[in-house]
Order: C-alpha cells, then sequence, then structure tokens
C-alpha cells in the first residue's frame, strides 16, 4: 500500500530529525497502526457499515493533529484519497 510506504518513509525523516507534519508517535501510534489494520481487514474482507467507513487518521490529521491545510503534504492527501476509496468499497 502506498499510503503505509511513505507513512514509512516520513517516519525515518522525523527519527533523523526533519520536522514536517506528523511526529513519530502520530505516524507510528495512530496512522501506521490504523493503516495495517485496514490492510489486514481488507485482504479478509471485514468491512463496518457504509456509513461507519472512513480512515480515522485522515480525520484526526486536520483536527486533533493539527495538520496545515493551506500546504497539504503527501500524506495527507493519500490518507484522503484512501479515505474517499475505502468509503466506495
Amino acid at each position: 500500500m502506498k499510503t503505509i510506504e511513505l507513512c514509512k518513509i516520513e517516519l525515518e525523516k522525523r527519527r533523523k530529525g526533519v520536522t514536517e507534519e506528523g511526529t513519530v508517535e502520530q505516524l507510528e501510534e495512530i496512522i501506521l497502526l490504523e493503516l495495517y489494520k485496514l490492510q489486514r481487514d481488507v485482504s479478509v474482507k471485514i468491512f463496518p457499515s457504509k456509513e461507519s467507513r472512513h480512515i480515522y487518521s485522515f480525520a484526526c490529521a486536520f483536527t486533533v493533529l493539527g495538520w496545515n491545510m493551506q500546504k497539504l503534504s503527501e500524506l495527507f492527501i493519500l490518507l484522503k484519497e484512501l479515505n474517499d476509496d475505502y468509503k466506495k468499497i
């Protein structure tokens, strides 16, 4: 999954001291955990009802985590696309 790979790249950058959207904790404990769970659920076709399908990390990025909405990061854009696609499954 492209979003997981990008999140891993961003995580390595944070560990090396590069400051951008998301902290090590946010990337590791919120976003990656959710993406791994989503990947597993999709592989075994476990889906919540359509009205309950959303990517928590996407909503969390601009509400709780306070990511910059004026300059969207590539990770945020991928989370948005994934959220949109997940709703359509």
